[in-house]
């Protein structure tokens, strides 16, 4: 029978962090009761002649290291972060999930990687916590740098070290499985029903609340267990599911045993060689009935690549469909992200403009789109060759295989909104394709859905929409009778009838900021007659010289140049709205 499960606890049976009053059993035969203690300085039970047997031993499924997070400075330093950071009650329930490899940049390994993604994911939070006049910023950055950044990842290693020390076999350690880690903060709810787990072994620890509540062997009527409890009845209400739980959990179980803050325990499950599985649950004050419910468990397991796959994408199904319901959302102006759009023909210099702009941003926590309809994303692994993602404030999106202002419009809706509704980030810049054109781009800020609610335009700002011209090659081109596919170089589609002549002229005319570059390689009487042709074409635009694309970034992040009202009225906008 299965648990009554909130969203997105069906990657994973979640393990409790509260029980009941009452009074605690004596440790059961099938569990190894370790206190932390005991330990040597290292923290590993295989250094520990008493636990020595736990991998090996299939008469145990269960080990309870108990206050292991109170044994250290450190894990003292965490508990204490985190009953701060859960009695800000319902502003700071959340679930997070960090996979090994999963959104890793090149080269990191997991703990580098869980580092970096806690730092962003707890910046973001507590930015949101700072914009709800939840918390004060100085409270905000210290909880990030000191107990998240330094304190939080650590202690997770430590988690990571005992894991692999219970584990005591080669299969655990060898290189087809993957770590994976979840922490669940102030959840609504939690499998309150006696269960096991269809695993090899998964570590789990409460920080703030009580813990798992782990039934022994010689207490399971493993008869009744099996059969499971009673089907639900038609129309049964959350409250009377649980209170059929709760009695089947008394006639399947007579004892159990209770864990508390700062224990860790260790559970063998179906996949492991014990002789059975660990049975546990979640305490029943964890249910989703106490809703005033402060905890904050952590999770810990290595598992199989096919299994890392499916939990990951159910839990991206998990964001769309929040996204999804986020349809609606109307961001404040001043909350709105702000884009800047690069533009420009193929080798103006657009990457090396990008390049720049990340390198001097200030510490913008700066999102970054690229495109290329090439098959491989050259502009993509440039940028990330080329910037130095500082304290990992930023993020990169590859749009793959299309146009920005084509073909791959609706993916470029989903982008930004995703990336804006994280609400993490200061800004946004879109590195568009050699024949992208800026107005398509631009309209798509304008555009609504059936029901007359904007797509883009309610959670993102279009700030700045720059061109990039190639100076040295602009009036050869500029005079060419050349189709775009007639150049293969820039993976124009065989139904594309502009010409190159045309293309330049759109990227131009559409411009807020006019970038000349490689003026460097031009004679001052042809940077003189480009100006000249640019002032015609566009008269309203900030012509900018540079070279090698080194430009103050003021010039264009936060120029408030793009204006709506002023674009609609543009020849053809009517028309890319359609």
């Amino acid at each position: 029978a299965t648990c009554r499960w909130p969203r997105t606890i069906l990657c994973w049976f979640v393990l409790g962090a509260h029980r009941e009053s009452g009074s605690v059993m004596a440790p059961p035969k099938s569990t190894l009761v370790v206190a932390a203690d005991e330990l040597p300085d290292c923290g590993l039970l295989g250094a520990l002649e008493s636990s020595r047997a736990f991998s090996s031993d299939t008469a145990l499924n269960g080990c309870i290291v108990t206050q292991f997070a109170q044994r250290s400075e450190r894990g003292a330093q965490v508990i204490d972060w985190a009953s701060r950071f859960c009695n800000l009650g319902e502003e700071a329930r959340v679930e997070l999930r960090y996979w090994e490899g999963y959104r890793a940049h090149k080269g990191e390994t997991f703990t580098d990687q869980l580092r970096r993604q806690l730092q962003e994911d707890f910046t973001r939070i507590y930015g949101q916590l700072v914009k709800n006049n939840i918390v004060e910023g100085t409270e905000a950055e210290q909880s990030v740098s000191i107990a998240v950044h330094q304190n939080l990842a650590l202690f997770i290693e430590d988690l990571m070290k005992l894991y692999i020390s219970a584990c005591g076999t080669e299969e655990c350690k060898h290189d087809g499985l993957s770590w994976a880690l979840k922490l669940d903060i102030n959840a609504l709810s939690a499998c309150i029903k006696f269960h096991d787990d269809n695993l090899d072994m998964r570590l789990v620890t409460t920080l703030v609340g009580d813990g798992t509540v782990i039934a022994p062997d010689d207490a399971v009527d493993w008869g009744l267990y099996k059969q499971g409890p009673p089907a639900a009845a038609p129309e049964t209400d959350d409250d009377a599911r649980s209170e059929e739980f709760k009695a089947w959990n008394k006639t399947v179980v007579t004892s159990d045993h209770a864990t508390k803050a700062g224990d860790v325990i260790l559970m063998k499950g179906g996949k492991s060689k014990a002789s059975s599985p660990c049975v546990h649950r979640a305490p029943y004050s964890a249910d989703a009935n106490d809703t005033g419910n402060l905890r904050m468990l952590v999770t810990l397991e290595r598992i199989p690549a096919d299994e890392k796959a499916a939990f990951v994408e159910m839990w991206q199904s998990e964001q769309t469909r929040d996204l999804d319901t986020n349809d609606a959302v109307q961001l404040p102006e001043g909350e709105k992200l702000p884009v800047t759009l690069l533009s420009g023909f193929l080798g103006a210099g657009k990457t090396t403009l990008l390049t720049h702009v990340l390198n001097n941003r200030e510490g913008m926590r700066v999102a970054v789109l690229v495109n290329d309809m090439a098959s491989i994303n050259i502009d993509a692994s440039l940028v990330q060759d080329g910037v130095q993602l500082r304290e990992s404030k930023d993020k990169m999106v590859e749009l793959h295989n299309g146009c920005i202002c084509c073909t791959l419009r609706e993916d470029l809706i989903e982008s930004v909104r995703a990336l804006a509704l994280e609400r993490r980030f200061d800004y946004l810049l879109i590195e568009s394709t050699g024949i992208s054109e800026p107005m398509p781009v631009a309209t798509t800020f304008a555009a609504t859905d059936e029901d007359g609610l904007a797509t883009l335009g309610s959670v993102a700002r279009l700030d700045t929409l720059v061109t990039v011209v190639d100076c040295q090659n602009f009036l050869k081109d500029y005079q060419s009778g050349d189709k775009a596919v007639d150049r293969k170089d820039l993976g124009a589609e065989e139904t594309d009838q502009r010409t190159i002549v045309d293309l330049l002229v759109d990227q131009a005319e559409f411009a807020n900021v006019i970038l000349l570059n490689k003026t460097d390689l031009v004679s001052s009487k042809e940077l003189a007659r480009l100006k000249g042709i640019f002032q015609k074409l566009n008269p309203g635009a900030l012509l900018v010289e540079s070279q090698f694309g080194v430009v103050s970034p003021s010039l264009l992040l936060n120029t408030r140049r793009f204006d709506m009202e002023t674009a609609s009225m543009a020849p053809g906008w009517l028309a890319e709205l359609q």
